[in-house]
């Protein structure tokens, strides 16, 4: 299964310092569940991730056009 979009999120989040706390505080979301999305255990929803991109002011395409954000093999 492909996570992606969750290792796009993650490397995102890194480069600019910013922790899943605040994250989860803005979107709305547990940082369970964010947790989960972010170790490759659960999808994020696709309203999560627009939530995402507008926090960290991302457009959407923007998103899309990103550098995979892992090479662990998962993809």
């Amino acid at each position: 299964m492909s996570y992606l979009i969750e290792q796009k999120v993650r490397k995102m989040l890194e480069e600019r310092g910013i922790q899943q706390k605040f994250i989860c505080e803005k979107v709305g979301i547990s940082t369970a569940l964010f947790n989960l999305s972010m170790n490759c255990k659960r999808k994020l929803k696709a309203t999560e991730l627009i939530s995402i991109c507008f926090v960290l002011g991302i457009d959407l395409n923007e998103f899309k056009n990103l550098e995979d954000g892992g090479n662990d093999g998962q993809n």
